[in-house]
C-alpha cells in the first residue's frame, strides 16, 4: 500500500498584477484565502507569501511583481496565516516572513503526520497491489467451491467456518473523509476499469471505510503492484477557518520554539512544557471523535 498526494490544499483563482507593487486585485473573492500563505504565478517574484487580505478583492503580498497583468495566482493554504503566527512570536518585522512561512508549512505537515489526518481540503491516491482477499459478499475460493459442493450450500446460505474473517473492508486513510470520487484497477487486460459506485457502501466514520454492497464482491485486478487505485478528497474543509483551533494552536507553539531556537541542540538550559502539544491534538486524535 502507497498514499501519493495528488492535490494539496491551495486555491487558484484570476488577479492583477502590476510591475514593481506587491499589491493585486481584481480578485473574485478573497475569502478563498483564509490561510493563505504561498503565492506563486507566472508575474509573481518567487517565494512571495501573503501578507494581508485586504479586502473583497484585493491582497497585498511579501515581494512586488515582476511583471503588469491579469493571470492565475495560486495560493497555499494553511490553518494560520503568516500575520497570525507573527502575533503569536509578538514581532512586526518583516525580514523573516519567508523563513515564518516555511516554518508554518513545516508545522502543518508534522501534525498531519502525527494525527494521521488532512487539515485543508487536499486530494489523494491510495495505491493497492488488490483487492482484500476476502473480496466481498463471501470469499472468491468459497464461491468457486461451491459448484464441488452441489450448488450453494443450504440453510443460512454456508457451512460454519465458511465465512471469511474479512468481507472487502478497505480503510481509507486521511481523515476527514469528504468524498470517495473513485475506485479503479487494472484487468487482466492492462485496461483501466472504474468500479460503479453502485457496487460499493462508502462509511464516513474515521478513519473512512468502503466495502462492496451486499451480495456484490470486489473484481479480480491484475496481479501487478498498484494495480487497484481509489482516489478521495479529504480535510476539514476548503478554508483555515475549518480546522480545529486545537491544530492552530499546537502549530502556533511549535513554530514559536522553531523560530526561537534555531539549532537542533540548544546551548545552556532550556525548559519544555510538558506534554503541551499533544494535550492540544489528544482530542482530535483517531477514535476521539466520530
Amino acid at each position: 500500500m502507497r498514499l501519493i498526494q495528488t492535490a494539496p490544499p491551495q486555491a487558484s483563482q484570476t488577479g492583477t498584477t502590476t510591475a514593481g507593487s506587491a499589491v493585486v486585485t481584481g480578485f473574485t473573492n478573497t475569502a478563498l484565502f483564509r490561510g493563505a500563505v504561498l503565492a506563486t504565478g507566472a508575474n509573481l517574484a518567487p517565494s512571495s507569501y501573503v501578507i494581508s487580505v485586504d479586502s473583497a478583492t484585493q491582497i497585498t503580498l511579501s515581494s512586488p511583481a515582476v511583471a503588469t497583468g491579469a493571470g492565475t495566482l495560486t495560493f497555499g493554504l494553511e490553518p494560520i496565516t503568516i500575520p497570525e503566527a507573527k502575533q503569536h512570536l509578538r514581532i512586526t518585522f518583516t525580514n523573516e516572513d519567508t523563513f515564518i512561512g516555511d516554518l508554518i508549512t513545516s508545522a502543518r505537515y508534522h501534525l498531519e503526520n502525527r494525527l494521521r489526518q488532512s487539515f485543508i481540503t487536499q486530494s489523494w491516491t491510495l495505491y493497492l497491489d488488490s483487492f482484500p482477499s476476502a473480496g466481498g459478499y463471501y470469499n472468491r475460493a468459497i464461491r468457486e467451491s461451491w459448484p464441488s459442493l452441489g450448488g450453494l450450500p443450504s440453510g443460512l446460505g454456508f457451512y460454519p467456518g465458511m465465512v471469511p474473517n474479512s468481507t472487502g473492508v478497505i480503510n481509507i486513510p486521511n481523515p476527514p473523509l469528504i468524498s470517495l470520487d473513485s475506485v479503479t484497477y487494472y484487468d487482466f487486460s492492462n485496461t483501466l476499469q472504474t468500479v460503479s459506485t453502485s457496487a460499493y457502501i462508502v462509511s464516513l466514520a474515521t478513519p473512512a471505510r468502503i466495502q462492496p454492497q451486499y451480495s456484490k464482491v470486489w473484481p479480480i485486478a491484475k496481479p501487478s503492484i498498484d494495480s487497484v487505485q481509489i482516489n478521495f478528497t479529504a480535510g476539514y474543509g476548503p478554508t483555515a477557518d475549518k480546522v480545529p483551533a486545537a491544530v492552530k494552536s499546537a502549530m502556533k507553539l511549535m513554530i514559536g520554539t522553531w523560530f526561537y531556537n534555531r539549532e537542533s541542540v540548544a546551548a545552556g538550559e532550556m525548559r519544555i512544557v510538558p506534554d503541551t502539544v499533544e494535550a492540544l491534538i489528544a482530542p482530535i486524535d483517531h477514535g476521539s471523535y466520530a
